[in-house]
């Protein structure tokens, strides 16, 4: 096994979490914000509305991976699916005032592929795309509350289409 981590940002929270988990060769993932300081607490939150205290930070999915079941070219397709590549202010067919799409990254290494992923989906639609590959800051995991919401509230993902994942 050749485990390896990311960070994603910019998917629905919930949605991006269910779909992901869903790939072949994922391992894990966990939900929680960037750009937090450190220690906090985070149970819930909505970054939609103006007055939330975690205005600026990105909703993010953290993800283990087994890298020689997929690689991090592939895993980062399967996360283009989910983004509006773009937007700076909007998550794929979700609500405006969200952070644009970033991928995180914590092996320089990383950088290298990320950037190609996104030069080629660039090429791909012949116009400038507004994802980010930036190095991590720091990570704040959600509360037991945003963990897998769907499976244990909602039973299907009502947001990205399930489906998208069996290209993967």
């Amino acid at each position: 096994m050749n485990k390896r981590t990311i960070y994603l940002a910019g998917s629905t929270f919930w949605g991006g979490q269910d779909f992901l988990d869903r790939l072949p060769g994922v391992l894990d993932t966990e939900l929680g914000l960037t750009d937090v300081d450190a220690g906090t607490v985070v149970e819930t939150f909505f970054l939609a509305f103006p007055d939330s205290e975690y205005l600026g930070t990105s909703e993010c999915i953290k993800v283990d991976y087994d890298a020689d079941v997929i690689p991090l070219r592939t895993l980062l397709e399967a996360f283009f699916v989910t983004v509006d590549p773009f937007s700076t202010t909007k998550q794929i067919n979700y609500v405006e005032g969200m952070p644009q799409a970033k991928i995180y990254y914590i092996d320089p290494a990383d950088e290298a592929v990320a950037d190609k992923a996104i030069a080629d989906l660039q090429q791909h639609f012949g116009r400038a795309v507004t994802i980010a590959c930036v190095p991590l800051q720091g990570f704040t995991p959600a509360g037991k509350y945003a963990q897998d919401y769907i499976d244990r509230n909602l039973g299907e993902n009502l947001i990205i289409d399930p489906s998208l994942a069996d290209a993967f």
